[in-house]
């Protein structure tokens, strides 16, 4: 290995991710605060115990150490020098692309009724609010 090769695995190891990024992640501790999320970056992802409980759907009870996540980055560095990640919004971009890509397909998807209005329906398709 060359020191060029070395130093491109390197940059490569501990590459910085962006906003925006969707990251594979292994989630390393639990705390009542906070989820530790190993992304492959130079330090670890930090998942807000705030963002978990925002509806209820998410909470940190559901995450244990060893568990293999997609998370989104909010922000490549915080003041403490950790990635700060979104779990939730990692969840609705994927199930962003899965539509599209059904969409595309022209694959029929099924939808649950949630409301009846005077326009139309509400309806949750693969997780996501929809009006017909």
């Amino acid at each position: 290995m060359t020191m060029e090769d070395y130093l491109h695995f390197e940059e490569e190891a501990f590459k910085t991710p962006n906003h925006g990024d969707i990251v594979d992640g292994i989630v390393v501790r639990v705390d009542p605060d906070e989820v530790l999320v190993d992304i492959g970056a130079k330090a670890e992802g930090v998942i807000s115990s705030k963002e978990l409980g925002m509806r209820g759907d998410l909470d940190s009870t559901s995450l244990e150490p060893g568990d293999q996540i997609k998370v989104y980055v909010l922000q490549p560095e915080n003041e403490e020098g950790n990635v700060v990640l979104s779990l939730r919004r990692a969840r609705a971009e994927t199930t962003w692309l899965v539509a599209a890509e059904k969409q595309t397909d022209g694959t029929v998807i099924d939808a649950d009724v949630r409301e009846q209005n005077k326009g139309g329906l509400i309806v949750n398709i693969l997780g996501l609010r929809g009006f017909l």
